[in-house]
């Protein structure tokens, strides 16, 4: 008799679920399954093997994490399920034939209601019309940030620097909130983005606010971004 297997599918991916592993998703980078929409929290969620099936929690994240429309603090996983965080989706499937599992992952690359990964929008697109954009060879994220201070703004401010290192700030009335760069986050992240020198950025005031994760006021974070550039020179 075949064992049973248990997988999240996607429109691109089979993933073979591990009774001794669990998975977390989120948008930070040391995610098992990394979710890039700004709806969703750094680490969002987790799914483990609780000895007779398998479970899904939220873990407090921001804007929740459903089951099948139905918003979950904790689920036990039913075959055929969905799982929805921000605008992707899972279907939770337990086989035993494999050629069951290609028709399931077939049917689901036409289903709306699938995780379409390889269809999914970008970060860029997701998000509402930028208030404004540009390069950063015209005005540098330290004036950015000023200009955004000065103005009492709250949106968040892309950065995309010429190595293709992603920076995020959140300002609320125009003070830095929360800063995400690679695997960093909160003053470390803030001072990393101060320093991208080439690239290009977006503003918008229509953002999902991002946690809350940087604890100096933005005028000390200018200066010592300043400061530590100097001593670089």
């Amino acid at each position: 008799m075949m064992a049973l297997q248990y997988y999240l599918l996607s429109s691109k991916d089979r993933i073979l679920l591990d009774f001794d592993k669990h998975i977390f998703f989120g948008r930070g980078e040391g995610n098992n399954i990394v979710v890039d929409d700004i709806r969703a929290s750094r680490r969002h969620a987790e799914l483990y093997w609780d000895g007779s099936s398998f479970v899904i929690i939220d873990l407090n994240s921001s804007n929740g994490t459903t089951v099948n429309g139905n918003r979950i603090s904790s689920c036990v996983l039913n075959d055929g399920d969905f799982i929805e965080i921000g605008l992707q989706s899972f279907k939770y499937r337990v086989v035993k034939d494999p050629t069951e599992l290609e028709t399931s992952f077939m049917k689901i690359q036409k289903d709306t209601r699938g995780m379409v990964t390889a269809e999914m929008p970008s970060l860029d697109s997701i998000l509402p019309e930028n208030d404004f954009n540009g390069s950063l060879s015209t005005m540098s994220v330290p004036e950015l940030c000023q200009t955004v201070l000065l103005g009492r703004r709250s949106g968040l401010l892309r950065v995309m620097s010429d190595r293709k290192e992603k920076g995020l700030l959140y300002f609320r009335e125009g003070e830095i909130k929360s800063a995400e760069c690679g695997l960093r986050t909160g003053d470390e992240a803030a001072i990393m983005i101060l320093h991208f020198s080439r690239g290009h950025f977006s503003f918008t005031s229509q953002a999902p606010a991002l946690e809350p994760n940087v604890t100096t006021k933005t005028p000390q974070l200018l200066l010592e971004a300043a400061r530590l550039k100097d001593e670089h020179i």
